[in-house]
């Protein structure tokens, strides 16, 4: 018998990995029971992904050999293979072949443009000389269990370099591109995502994990919930009936077809329990859903909600594994714990937690966008996952106008291919679907009826048209304190400057145990103790703050101050205010504020929807909490004729069209941001003897050697996630002004012994008093 020498690995021979690759790839595609037509397809991509490995340049580089660079490439020769096979064994339509090709060539790699992928980048004369280095009755040998293997002989390799590449027939099929459309990418993602799943899943697992027992069931969040609730009080009562009727509506043969829910409710309504209570009734009347994916707009508030997921589990008598409760974003600890206590670290639990391997996901927007809409290898490997789940979108608020006709798109493509389910989750719903049009269905029975029922809040809008200065501001402010010396406040500001001017101006007329800062110029850590600490006791606080206590973040204060932003942002800053209906009517008081001269919400937001906000409540001087929800939508509603569609119509286009470079990797969708951005440094602070532990540890695994880089990629990760607590994010040119360079790398050390030259414990990261930083 012919001895497998060929290999596709270092530590791995090619006959094991394709076959290996095979297994688990045809196990996920059956899994999902999508493009049930294509197991052809799939295999024969699984098959071929390596094969170009099969030359001597390649085996010689493998063993650590220099080799000419074009010489050992594999993907495309490999990708050629497929699409003479798909043609002339296969039968596959031209189109389907190219996808197939595509997707070879790329899964070493980002997926580019279609039609740059179809160009050739070996010249003939390499492919001869690869085809005559390459050692096809071994490759015979591999293939001979899955069809006839007498395919590969050099006389075929001539053929298929002359006739497909040579006589122009990839050149040829760039003229598929013109009926190309939103389904093809969906059908070239699916398979790129379970090639390269197969792909790595072989090499770091060997083989799919078994799959935890379902443990989301219809009365979970039912039970959770009977041990909290409370009738006596209004706001519950008010809970509960919005709870029943989301519960009722989800499984009521009306709505069991639909794909598209909202549950659109006053800000502490209970919209979180709400929604994931509706997923798991959701889940029970259709068997095949597998998975709840339940994103938030920010990475902060993660942990909060998944404490609350946690519990609904514990109180059920079941341990969250990460099989059955996974936390996914760029700061995740690269642990993974199955409910079995089976635990896997590095490189293994990297693949199952970036994989979506849980039946409950916990992840951001960014994680969501940039896998629905990516060109990126590492955010599409998790893209099958998608297919049989429902999507919760809470604080869907936060996707700004620009995408509204874009995500409004792509997910009912998603919807009708990937069987997808989605719940958007707000207090002021945009109208990314349309309830007219039949789009979306409320799950909130009458919703009216809950915002007007609700009267915690009065919007004071009587210094709102006017301009005040910071200074001016700060008096105004100081005065009502000193009024009101039983009170808690909130004072959320624009930018961090203006935070810090005006925390320093209290904290130089006020106890300092009254005073708190919050904003994301503090380090994370001090900033969720400060956060742990307002909850359990805000009595009496003064809390000058950023816009990071505005989405999620469970506070609840006495009186609010805002300045000037977009009137869902107001209307959240308004939910942190009486948030229990604890009190008499509280006040959120609304100020445009200028800094040195200079309008800082149209520095910070879009000036269209500032403008757009300020005709809304023109001539207005109070607005009720009863009156939001016709405010809220009279505001979404006339967006169209204020806002521009242009974004997402040319990103349509472009993904139509799979020009995936020109839709991802020119900026244009990089972001999903409502506040404007700028460039950044990270900046680690070493503020107490567990940072510069921390960073010791940095330092030490910079210089150490490894022989396998993997593991030192996989320790530096781990080691990452440790110094994110004490990492924060500040503006290039403040940075650059305070001594960084790009010599620092990535990551700027602010050592121990010069941590109060530039961070200061109260209020954060020093600012120079260089020019004005604007920066969120």
């Amino acid at each position: 018998m012919l001895e497998c020498r060929l290999k596709s690995h270092p530590n791995r021979l090619l006959k094991e990995h394709l076959n290996g690759c095979v297994d688990i790839g045809l196990r996920l595609f059956s899994a999902n029971k999508l493009f049930n037509d294509s197991e052809d397809f799939i295999r024969a991509i699984l098959l071929f992904h390596d094969i170009g490995k099969a030359s001597n340049f390649f085996q010689d580089y493998i063993l650590g050999k220099k080799v000419n660079h074009d010489l050992k490439k594999h993907s495309e020769i490999s990708a050629l293979w497929f699409y003479f096979y798909a043609i002339e064994k296969l039968k596959l339509s031209q189109k389907n072949a190219v996808l197939g090709y595509s997707i070879i060539k790329s899964h070493h790699g980002d997926l580019d443009n279609l039609q740059d992928m179809l160009v050739a980048n070996l010249d003939y004369k390499k492919l001869l000389s690869i085809n005559k280095a390459v050692n096809y009755k071994e490759l015979s040998f591999i293939f001979r269990p899955f069809f006839n293997a007498d395919l590969f002989t050099k006389g075929n390799f001539n053929r298929l370099c002359e006739k497909y590449t040579f006589e122009g027939s990839i050149k040829n099929i760039r003229k598929i591109k013109k009926g190309m459309s939103l389904k093809d990418y969906f059908f070239l993602n699916y398979f790129y995502s379970i090639l390269l799943s197969a792909d790595k899943g072989d090499l770091i697992l060997g083989k799919l994990p078994e799959k935890a027992k379902s443990v989301w069931i219809s009365n979970l969040v039912d039970s959770y919930r009977a041990y909290f609730t409370n009738i006596e009080k209004d706001i519950n009562k008010l809970r509960s009936n919005a709870y029943d009727e989301v519960a009722s509506n989800i499984i009521t043969a009306k709505y069991r077809k639909k794909r598209f829910f909202s549950i659109n409710l006053p800000t502490g309504t209970g919209k979180t329990l709400n929604s994931v209570n509706a997923a798991v009734k959701l889940k029970t009347v259709n068997p095949a859903i597998k998975r709840i994916i339940y994103c938030l707009p920010f990475t902060s508030i993660i942990d909060q909600n998944a404490s609350v997921f946690e519990g609904v589990l514990r109180k059920n008598s079941i341990e969250p594994g990460s099989d059955l409760l996974l936390k996914q974003h760029h700061l995740s600890e690269l642990s993974y714990t199955k409910s079995s206590d089976e635990t896997y670290f590095g490189q293994e639990a990297e693949y199952l937690i970036e994989g979506w391997e849980s039946e409950f996901v916990i992840t951001t927007f960014f994680q969501f966008l940039h896998t629905l809409l990516s060109n990126r290898n590492k955010a599409l490997r998790k893209f099958h996952n998608f297919a049989h789940s429902v999507v919760i979108l809470d604080e869907v608020q936060n996707i700004p106008y620009k995408y509204w006709k874009l995500i409004n798109r792509i997910l009912k493509e998603a919807s009708e291919i990937l069987d997808l389910y989605v719940i958007l989750v707000t207090a002021t719903m945009p109208l990314i679907f349309s309830e007219k049009k039949g789009e979306i269905i409320e799950l909130v029975s009458y919703k009216e009826k809950y915002f007007l029922h609700l009267n915690r809040i009065k919007l004071d809008l009587t210094y709102s048209e006017r301009t005040t200065e910071l200074e001016d501001f700060c008096d105004i402010l100081l005065k009502d304190i000193t009024l009101n010396n039983d009170k808690s406040f909130l004072i959320i500001l624009n930018t961090i400057k203006s935070s810090i001017f005006v925390y320093e101006f209290l904290e130089e007329r006020m106890k300092h145990e009254e005073l708190m800062y919050l904003s994301s110029n503090i380090v994370p850590s001090e900033r969720l103790k400060r956060i742990k600490k307002i909850k359990e006791d805000p009595a009496g606080k003064v809390i000058v703050s950023t816009q990071v206590v505005e989405a999620g973040v469970d506070i609840d204060v006495d009186i609010v101050y805002r300045d000037m932003a977009p009137l869902d942002s107001i209307f959240q800053a308004c939910g942190r205010c009486n948030r229990n209906n604890n009190k008499q009517i509280s006040t959120v008081k609304l100020f445009n504020l200028s800094m040195d001269n200079r309008n800082l919400s149209n520095l910070i937001y879009d000036p269209v929807l500032i403008n757009h906000t300020n005709n809304i409540l023109r001539n207005l001087e109070y607005i009720e909490e009863k009156d939001f929800f016709d405010l809220s939508k009279r505001y979404y509603n006339e967006f169209q004729n204020i806002l521009s569609t242009t974004v997402s119509t040319d990103l349509i286009e472009a993904v139509s069209s799979l020009k995936y470079k020109e839709a991802f990797e020119s900026g244009s969708i990089e972001e999903f941001r409502l506040i404007n951005s700028f460039p950044t440094v990270l900046a680690f602070i070493g503020i107490n003897e567990n940072a510069m532990a921390i960073i010791n540890r940095f330092y030490d695994l910079l210089t150490k050697e490894y022989d396998d880089p993997f593991k030192k990629r996989i320790e530096m990760k781990i080691l990452r996630k440790e110094m994110a607590p004490y990492i924060i994010n500040v503006p290039e040119n403040i940075a650059k002004r305070n001594g960084y360079s790009e010599d620092d790398g990535p990551i700027w050390i602010i050592p121990d012994i010069i941590v109060n030259k530039h961070y200061n414990k109260e209020t954060g990261f020093i600012r120079d008093q260089g020019p004005v930083d604007y920066f969120f």
